[in-house]
């Protein structure tokens, strides 16, 4: 795992790509803290209150393989005009309005995809 400086992952959107060293990579959904990060700290109810402050990481897909290096910038390739944010998604586990945005996005994952439907 590996963190990133100065870079507000809430506002990067789906499908957004990075070019880091010379990989080139992808948003594909936002990364929520689970239950293990609770029984790691042994607090169950952890997670949701980690999850409830905003806090949150990104699953990234591999678009162009390459070397990436400690320090290396991130650089945005491309940025959709659809405006589904990891904001976005976070939001609509709880708000039926942002649920709906989420198809925008194109590629949802099946949880996603659930969560967009009303569950």
């Amino acid at each position: 795992m590996s963190t990133v400086e100065g870079l507000d992952l809430a506002a990067a959107l789906i499908g957004e790509r990075w070019r880091v060293g010379s990989t080139v990579l992808e948003v594909a959904q936002i990364r929520l803290p689970c239950y293990k990060l609770g029984i790691r700290l042994g607090d169950p109810r952890f997670p949701q209150r980690f999850q409830h402050v905003g806090r949150m990481g990104a699953y990234l897909r591999v678009v162009q393989e390459g070397d990436v290096g400690a320090g290396d910038a991130i650089e945005i390739v491309f940025r959709p005009t659809h405006g589904v944010s990891l904001s976005t998604m976070l939001e609509s586990l709880s708000d039926d309005t942002q649920a709906r945005r989420l198809p925008r996005a194109g590629y949802l994952p099946k949880f996603w995809q659930r969560v967009a439907e009303g569950r």
